[in-house]
């Protein structure tokens, strides 16, 4: 038996689920058995229907949605994962019940980049996320505006651009901050002004109150 990159396994016993990280031989196994291959369900039948992902348009946003799927505490998507066809770069976004199926990847570097037919803002990312690993007490992380410039710039690039770009992105990375020098670094808790951002725009006045109440239930409206 062989394994394939991101392909899924689950145990039909316990509910275990399984991602592949690298190609392999052998059986993956759970509970005294067999784990199960997962596969698409994107046929015509309803089933295959209601789990069909699209591309939505709105705004300058871009989301992909599952919108048949119910999302009832003991039936609901549990999670939302994309990645590039040649499985180089992988996104995912965990759900819960009565949320709204969709996942906004417009902040992604490549749909970035893909307005000037650049690498620019994907080069930029991974840089920054470099900067941003270190574990030694009292390592600096992450990267300022003028450093990620200093790196970046070469004959053919437009040096004007880097900043825009970096604007762009940090406001709508969810986890990507920036420290009291100005450093922007990553880590892996979600910055709670670039998810507002994100419902807002996608909100109208009202739902924007109720959302922002669930995020912050024990501050008072203003």
């Amino acid at each position: 038996m062989t394994t394939k990159k991101l392909q899924l396994y689950k145990c039909n016993i316990c509910g275990n689920l399984v991602q592949v990280i690298l190609d392999g031989v052998g059986e993956l196994v759970c509970c005294g058995q067999s784990m199960v291959l997962q596969t698409a369900q994107h046929d015509n039948t309803e089933i295959g229907e209601k789990h069909a992902p699209i591309v939505e348009y709105r705004e300058n946003n871009r989301y992909v949605q599952v919108k048949t799927h119910p999302m009832l505490p003991e039936h609901y998507i549990q999670f939302i994962e994309i990645y590039k066809k040649d499985k180089s770069e992988l996104h995912l976004k965990y759900l819960n019940s009565g949320e709204v199926p969709e996942f906004d990847i417009t902040c992604m570097p490549e749909e970035i980049d893909a307005i000037d037919h650049s690498t620019d803002m994907q080069e930029i990312a991974k840089m920054i996320l470099m900067a941003s690993l270190g574990d030694v007490q009292g390592v600096i992380l992450g990267l300022n505006v003028n450093e990620i410039i200093g790196y970046m710039v070469t004959p053919e690039r437009d040096m004007a651009n880097f900043k825009k770009l970096i604007e762009q992105y940090s406001s709508k990375a969810w986890y990507l901050y920036t420290d009291k020098d100005n450093r922007l670094f990553f880590k892996d808790i979600k910055n709670v002004n670039a998810q507002l951002n994100n419902m807002v725009s996608s909100f109208n006045n009202e739902e924007a109150k109720q959302e922002i109440k669930k995020i912050l239930p024990h501050r008072e409206p203003m």
